[in-house]
Formats: C-alpha cells, structure tokens, sequence
C-alpha cells in the first residue's frame, strides 16, 4: 500500500485492532501503527500514538465506516443478542 494516511488514532490497542478488522471485512486494507511501542513503553495511553492507516484512495470510505454507528449493531440487536446469551439469566446452567 503506497499513500497511506492515518484515518484515526487510539490509545488502546484492543479497541484499534477492532476498526481495523471492522476495515479490512468491508474490503480496505488496513494496517496500525505504533502498537509495538504501546507494548513497550505504554506510551499510547495518553498520547494516541496506536494510528490506524489506509491507502489514500480509501481515506473517506474507511472515515464513514469508522463513523457508522451500524458499526456495533442497532440497539435492537445488542437487546436480542443480550437476550440470548446463555447463562446471563443468574441462574447455573445444567451440565
């Protein structure tokens, strides 16, 4: 990938490998920068030093997805998911 941009930037490195796998199952490529140094040094808490980059091309395409809150589902499908999740009713399950 030449021309790369950065489209965001994170202080945590779980939350920027979650967009860039939002990124890459819409079809851009993707790649971060700087999680090794978060590793090491912790530096990215404060600073956001973890960027999140695309090829330029893809800069406003990977923005709007990024910007979507259809990103994490509707309210209805969080509800339903919740709802069905097994063991989160408080009781034991049979084994």
């Amino acid at each position: 990938m030449s021309d790369l941009v950065t489209v965001e930037t994170y202080s945590d490195p779980t939350e920027a490998a979650l967009a860039k796998n939002d990124l890459i199952a819409s079809g851009i490529k993707a790649v971060l920068l700087g999680v090794e140094a978060h590793g090491l040094w912790n530096v990215g808490t404060e600073m956001g030093a973890i960027k999140l980059q695309v090829a330029a091309a893809d800069a406003e395409r990977a923005a709007e997805i990024l910007s979507s809150p259809a990103r994490f589902g509707s309210d209805e499908e969080l509800a339903e998911e919740a709802e069905s999740t097994p063991g989160d009713d408080g009781e034991a399950e049979d084994e």
